[in-house]
């Protein structure tokens, strides 16, 4: 379970200590994010429903209860509302300190971020709520789509654990070079996937299912967007390194203000 989101009324004594106790709540708002995330591919991989009808105490039992997980999804997607409204007011009142340019950049793009962490919770509950529709209207995906689903799931997660594991130390142009990749993975996969479908269709499947998995492969590739955009982020996190040109031009000026 999450802990109670907690941010103090009052700055810290200076932006930078202020910044570092943002920092440990947007690491939180990426724990939220891929918890969110893994319950969702357990959802769209039907895995739950698996592991229920493989248990000897849930013998009878069909599908997950849906009702239940729709709950799940909605709570943390208010708890990650209420986190990103907190974030937001937080990192606002930094800038109004006294705040060096590179100070106020760092609050930016840590704005920038918790936004596409909300967006990317969001994307998790509108997953949770197709699958629930999948439950009521009682369609079905076909069983080699659901498998293609799995693989794609884990490039995404892949690339959560990339950005996660680099949240507070930023990226180097090399790795952002490798974040694109894996963006372009995800957007090679979900392109496949969805020229599948669309042959299932013309040769006579069902409509309103073929639809719906289109929408779930939209949704999944979206939380692969929202992590490349906080990829590019974190990249404006380490300052491009000063040219040989720039750096004698920089000397020269503090020589000549002496």
């Amino acid at each position: 379970e999450l802990r109670t989101f907690y941010l103090p009324k009052t700055l810290m004594a200076t932006p930078e200590l202020s910044l570092i106790r943002a920092r440990k709540e947007i690491s939180e708002m990426v724990t939220l994010a891929r918890m969110m995330f893994d319950r969702s591919r357990s959802l769209f991989t039907e895995k739950l429903t698996n592991e229920s009808k493989a248990s000897p105490d849930t013998a009878n039992a069909t599908s997950v209860d849906m009702d239940a997980e729709i709950e799940w999804f909605i709570a943390k997607e208010n708890y990650a509302d209420s986190m990103h409204e907190g974030l937001t007011k937080y990192l606002l009142s930094i800038t109004s300190m006294d705040l060096s340019e590179r100070t106020r950049e760092r609050v930016n793009i840590k704005l920038r971020i918790v936004s596409e962490l909300e967006n990317m919770t969001d994307e998790c509950l509108s997953i949770a709520f197709i699958i629930k529709k999948k439950h009521d209207k009682k369609l079905e995906f076909d069983p080699e789509s659901v498998a293609a689903l799995d693989p794609f799931g884990e490039l995404v997660d892949e690339f959560l654990d990339f950005i996660a594991e680099r949240l507070n130390v930023g990226i180097n142009q090399e790795e952002l070079k490798i974040a694109s990749e894996m963006e372009d993975r995800i957007d090679d996969y979900k392109r496949r996937l969805k020229k599948t479908a669309r042959y299932r269709l013309d040769r006579g499947a069902d409509v309103r299912a073929e639809l719906l998995y289109i929408d779930l492969i939209r949704h999944i590739e979206k939380i692969g967007d929202c992590a490349y955009a906080i990829a590019e982020e974190l990249r404006n996190l380490i300052p491009e390194p000063k040219s040989s040109y720039q750096s004698y031009r920089d000397q020269e000026t503090k020589v000549q203000s002496t």
